[in-house]
């Protein structure tokens, strides 16, 4: 009996021993589980934070700060003019029998523009050479006569003056004469006809108008602050509505030594190339004077500058992630860059598309990166 109550205490004591070992077993089974499971869910939770991020990056587009050649200009407007330019009136009257030029035409210095009827100054002019060879042979009797003492000094100066003076109204009845073939001064384009075939002309009458397109003139008029920094030499950009994406060199080549009392400006003449005859007189054109230039500037393309509050700024990259509004001191800008005086400088890199509405401190992802 004690034997067999002795088994039965041993057997319960194995059992609960079991139970103990399978039920710590278990714990640290579940422990592990929970350990794998928070750690698991750690590494998505970053992963996910991540994402997040990138989802909330503004796309971008930059460009780094480089040295370029920038210059200064003094803005100006003015017309287009012509250094050589000129009305043509005849010399003599009489009826036009040939034109000979049109609107449009180049014609050289010295080409016949038009005829006049010459009949009439042909007769004068023959009427004038038969009167000086008259007085030619006269003069040469009186010669004769003069060297055998058969006249005197007094009468031979009478000859003498006779001769001469037939000479001179035949030369001029030949120059008269040739007036009537009306010749243009200047090699140049006919700008202007106003005269028909059959018109009465008369030396009031301008019968054309003659322009040399490769002289052209721009005359602006600057202040007399403006008009210290101008020099004779000096380059200028020469523009016109006109004529988009067209820019014509101009150089300065006299300034007006006086100031207008009037107006208080000074007249600054500019020298314009056009080898494509593309400007024409009377045209409307905008002037950029140069009157500085700096060769290793930090230029900033204009379409990375915003403004607020009456101020300029450009978004800065760090760490290719985070955008930083900074304000800009602007110098010199031409058409397409503004230089950089401080704010930002070389080898930055600055946000040219995207940031019109970006804030400061914006997280960014550099979508096209542009040189």
């Amino acid at each position: 009996m004690k034997t067999m109550r002795f088994l039965l205490v041993l057997v319960a004591a194995a059992s609960l021993a079991l139970t103990a070992c399978s039920k710590s077993e278990a714990e640290d089974k579940n422990k592990t589980d929970k350990a794998e499971v928070s750690a698991t869910n750690g590494v998505a939770t970053e992963k996910e934070k991540n994402k997040v991020d990138e989802i909330k990056a503004v796309p971008v587009e930059v460009t780094t700060i480089k040295p370029g050649v920038i210059s200064a200009y003094v803005l100006a407007t003015s017309s287009i003019e012509t250094e050589e330019a000129v009305d043509i009136y005849p010399q003599v009257s009489g009826i036009a029998v040939k034109l000979l030029a049109e609107e449009g035409r180049y014609v050289r210095k010295g080409e016949v523009l038009l005829e006049v009827d010459e009949r009439e100054y042909k007769l004068r002019e023959e009427a004038a050479k038969v009167n000086y060879e008259r007085e030619k042979s006269n003069h040469a009797r009186a010669k004769s006569m003069f060297e055998k003492n058969l006249m005197s000094a007094s009468e031979f100066d009478v000859a003498n003056f006779n001769l001469e003076q037939a000479r001179i109204e035949w030369e001029q009845a030949k120059l008269t004469l040739d007036y009537c073939r009306i010749k243009t001064p200047i090699s140049g384009f006919v700008s202007e006809r106003t005269v028909k075939l059959g018109d009465r002309l008369l030396t009031s009458t301008k019968i054309y108008s003659i322009v040399n397109p490769d002289l052209l003139l721009a005359k602006i008029h600057l202040t007399e602050r403006d008009a210290l920094r101008a020099k004779a030499g000096q380059n200028a950009k020469v523009l016109s509505e006109a004529l988009p994406g067209e820019e014509f060199h101009g150089v300065v080549d006299r300034i007006s030594p006086v100031v207008d009392p009037s107006s208080g400006m000074v007249k600054v003449t500019i020298r314009v190339s056009d080898r494509q005859r593309l400007l024409k007189p009377g045209m409307f054109v905008n002037v950029q004077l140069m009157t500085d230039t700096k060769d290793n500037a930090a230029l900033i393309p204009k379409k990375a500058v915003i403004y607020d509050d009456n101020r300029q700024f450009v978004y800065v990259v760090r760490n290719d992630t985070l955008a930083l509004k900074v304000p800009l001191q602007p110098g010199y800008t031409d058409r397409d860059n503004i230089e950089a005086v401080s704010g930002v400088g070389l080898g930055d890199t600055i946000i040219v598309v995207g940031h019109n509405a970006m804030k400061d401190s914006t997280r960014v992802k550099i979508a096209e990166a542009k040189i």
